[in-house]
C-alpha cells in the first residue's frame, strides 16, 4: 500500500507548490520538480508594402503542464523526472509588395497600427514588382492591362490582316512591280525621275486594278459566307466592323508597293544623283489604298461574284485613258506620269493628290457604313478642294529645276559636260569620246565643248528648264550652246549600271549630232546630193566607226572612206577643217576627200 502524499484525502500539489512536513512525522520528503516556463519569441515581421494590410502578431499560449504523480522512495516505484520542454522558434514569412499606400502592423499587445507614407505607383515599379513577386504572395500585383475592348479589336484586326486575300495581294503587288521594273531596267536605273515615273505606272496602272479586285472580293465575303445577319447582331458598331473588314484591302496592296519601291530605290541609289520624290511615292501608296476601299464598298453593294474582275478591267481603262488626254482634268488621274527629268514637282503636289484620293474613298466608306450619312461630307469637301487645286495648277504642278539642269564638266579638250542628273555618268562619257576628241583637238572649227542639256519638254510645256547660259533653239530639238559647242547624245539612253554600255556606238552617235543640220526642202535625188550623202557616211565612219557596220560596204562611200584612212595627220586635219566649215545642206559645198 502506497502512502498518500500530503494530508489524507488531498490531491497532488499543483505545479510550483511544495509541502514539506515536520521532522519526525514519518512523511517522506517530496522534491518539487523544476519546471521551466517556455520562452516565447515574438516573430520579426518585416513591414509589408501593401495598400492596406493589417498583420496581427499570432498569440501563442504556453501549454499547461501539470505535475505527474510520483511514488515515494522505497516503495519499489522508480522516481519519475519531468523532462524539460522547450518552445520552438517561429519565423514569420517575408512578404514583398510593389506599392505602399498605408501599411499597418499591430504590435503585440497594442491595437494601433504603424503607418508609412505612400509611394506613387509607376509603370516601371509595377512591372518590376509583378516580375519579382512570387506566385501566391498576397502582395503580388498584376501588371497594367489593356482594356478588354481594345484587346479584342487588336485581336480581330490581327486575324483579318493575317488571313484571307490580303497577304496574297501584297505578294502579287510586289511581283507585278518588280517584273515590270526589271524588264525596263535600262529605262530607269540611273535617274530618280525615271524611277519614280515608271513606279507610278506600275503601281497605279497595273496594281490599281488588282487593289480594286481584292477590295471587291473582300467586301463580298460576308454575303458569300451568309454571316451578315450574325455580324449585324453583335454589339459592335457597323462602322467599326466595316473598318476591320476593309483593313486587308486598304493596307496590304500599298504595303506590297512600298516594298517594291524600296527595292527599286536600293537598285537606283548607286547610279543616280540626287534623290527620289518621296511625296509622290507616298501619294501612290495612298491612291492604292483608296482604290482598295472603293472596291470594298462596291463589293458590299454589288451581289455578284464576277464583279471583282469586271471592276478591275474598268479601273484599268479608267486610269489609262486620261493619260492620252490634253486637259487640266487629266491631273486628277493618279497614274499620270511626267517624262521630263529636268523638272521637279511643287511641294504640295503629293499632299494634294493624297487628299484627293483618300477623300473620295473616305466619303464612300462613311456614306455606306456610318450611322449618320452626313459624316461623309467633310472628306468629300476636302477631295473637291484638292481637285480644284490640282486642275487649276495643271502643268504648273511641275516646275523647272535649275539644279537638275546644271552642267558638270570634265577637264578634257574638248570638254565634256553633262547635266547634274547624269553627273555619275561623266567619267564613262569622257572615256567613250576620248578617241573622237583626239582627232578633233586643235582642228579649226571643231567644237570646244560637248554639252548635254534639256531636250523635249514635258507634256504641255512651252519652255524648257535651262541653266544660266543655256539657249533653247527650238522646242523638241537638241539644245546648242554657241557656235563652238556641240550637243551630246543622251548618255542615259546607252547607260547600264552607271556606265556607257557601248562606247563605240555612243561616239558614233556623237559624230552624227556634230554634223546634223536641218536640211528641210533639199532635193536628195540629184547626183550632187547622193555624192554628198556618201561623203557624210564616210566621214562618220572614219571619225567613229559604227561597231555593227564592220564588213558592210558603203557602196559609193567606200571609196571616200579608203581615201580618208590613207591620209596622214596633216592632210586629215586640213580636210576635216574644210568639212566643218562647209554648209552640209548645200551638196555642192561638201568637200570630196
Amino acid at each position: 500500500m502506497t502512502p498518500d502524499i500530503g494530508r489524507p484525502g488531498s490531491e497532488a500539489p499543483r505545479t510550483g507548490a511544495s509541502r514539506i512536513p515536520a521532522p519526525g512525522t514519518g512523511t517522506p520528503e517530496i522534491r518539487t520538480p523544476d519546471i521551466r516556463t517556455p520562452e516565447i519569441r515574438t516573430p520579426d515581421i518585416r513591414t509589408p508594402e501593401i495598400r492596406t494590410l493589417d498583420i496581427r502578431t499570432p498569440e501563442i499560449e504556453a501549454p499547461e503542464i501539470g505535475t505527474p504523480g510520483m511514488r515515494a522512495p522505497g516503495s519499489g516505484t522508480p522516481e519519475i523526472r519531468i523532462p524539460e520542454i522547450g518552445t520552438p522558434e517561429i519565423e514569420a514569412p517575408e512578404i514583398r509588395t510593389a506599392e505602399i499606400r498605408t501599411a499597418g502592423i499591430r504590435a503585440p499587445g497594442s491595437g494601433t497600427p504603424r503607418t508609412r507614407p505612400a509611394r506613387p505607383l509607376t509603370a516601371s515599379t509595377a512591372t518590376a514588382a509583378a516580375g519579382s513577386a512570387r506566385p501566391g504572395d498576397p502582395g503580388a500585383l498584376v501588371p497594367p492591362t489593356v482594356p478588354p475592348s481594345r484587346r479584342r479589336t487588336r485581336g480581330v484586326l490581327g486575324t483579318e490582316l493575317r488571313r484571307g486575300v490580303g497577304p496574297w495581294a501584297a505578294g502579287a503587288a510586289v511581283v507585278v512591280c518588280w517584273v515590270t521594273m526589271y524588264g525596263k531596267s535600262p529605262q530607269w536605273m540611273g535617274r530618280w525621275a525615271e524611277t519614280t515615273d515608271l513606279l507610278r505606272v506600275a503601281a497605279l496602272l497595273l496594281c490599281g486594278p488588282l487593289a480594286v479586285a481584292v477590295g471587291c472580293w473582300q467586301g463580298g465575303r460576308e454575303r458569300r459566307r451568309a454571316t451578315g445577319d450574325l455580324l449585324a447582331s453583335l454589339p459592335r458598331a457597323p462602322l467599326r466592323r466595316t473598318l476591320l473588314a476593309v483593313a486587308p484591302a486598304a493596307l496590304w496592296p500599298p504595303a506590297g508597293y512600298l516594298l517594291a519601291a524600296a527595292g527599286c530605290a536600293l537598285a537606283t541609289w548607286p547610279y543616280a544623283a540626287g534623290g527620289p520624290f518621296l511625296s509622290l511615292v507616298a501619294a501612290d501608296a495612298v491612291a492604292l489604298a483608296a482604290l482598295g476601299v472603293l472596291g470594298f464598298v462596291a463589293g458590299r453593294l454589288i451581289p455578284w461574284r464576277p464583279a471583282a474582275p469586271l471592276l478591275a478591267a474598268v479601273t484599268y481603262v479608267g486610269l489609262g485613258v486620261p493619260t492620252y488626254a490634253d486637259s487640266p482634268a487629266r491631273w486628277l488621274d493618279p497614274a499620270l506620269d511626267h517624262l521630263y527629268v529636268w523638272d521637279r514637282p511643287v511641294w504640295w503636289f503629293g499632299p494634294a493628290s493624297m487628299v484627293w484620293t483618300a477623300g473620295l474613298a473616305g466619303a464612300a466608306l462613311l456614306a455606306y457604313a456610318a450611322r449618320r450619312r452626313i459624316s461623309a461630307l467633310p472628306p468629300l469637301a476636302a477631295a473637291c478642294a484638292a481637285a480644284v487645286l490640282l486642275t487649276g495648277a495643271g502643268n504648273g504642278l511641275w516646275r523647272p529645276d535649275p539644279a537638275a539642269a546644271r552642267l558638270v564638266c570634265d577637264d578634257g579638250a574638248p570638254r565634256v559636260c553633262v547635266t547634274a542628273v547624269d553627273r555619275k555618268l561623266l567619267p564613262s562619257v569622257s572615256a567613250a569620246l576620248a578617241g573622237l576628241n583626239a582627232q578633233l583637238r586643235g582642228v579649226p572649227g571643231a567644237p570646244v565643248r560637248w554639252v548635254d542639256g534639256p531636250r523635249a519638254p514635258g507634256p504641255g510645256r512651252e519652255q524648257l528648264a535651262v541653266a544660266p547660259g543655256v539657249v533653247v533653239r527650238e522646242v523638241g530639238k537638241p539644245v546648242l550652246l554657241g557656235p563652238r559647242e556641240a550637243q551630246l547624245p543622251d548618255p542615259f539612253g546607252l547607260s547600264e549600271h552607271g556606265e556607257i554600255s557601248d562606247p563605240a556606238l555612243y561616239a558614233n552617235w556623237a559624230v552624227g549630232y556634230l554634223f546634223s543640220q536641218d536640211c528641210s526642202g533639199t532635193d536628195f535625188d540629184t547626183p550632187a546630193a547622193r555624192r554628198a550623202t556618201a561623203v557624210n557616211d564616210a566621214v562618220n565612219q572614219w571619225l567613229a566607226p559604227r561597231p555593227d557596220s564592220a564588213g558592210v560596204p558603203l557602196y559609193e562611200g567606200e571609196v571616200h572612206l579608203r581615201r580618208l584612212r590613207a591620209m596622214d595627220r596633216e592632210e586629215s586635219r586640213a580636210y576635216l577643217a574644210r568639212y566643218l566649215a562647209a554648209d552640209l545642206c548645200r551638196a555642192e559645198e561638201v568637200p570630196v576627200p
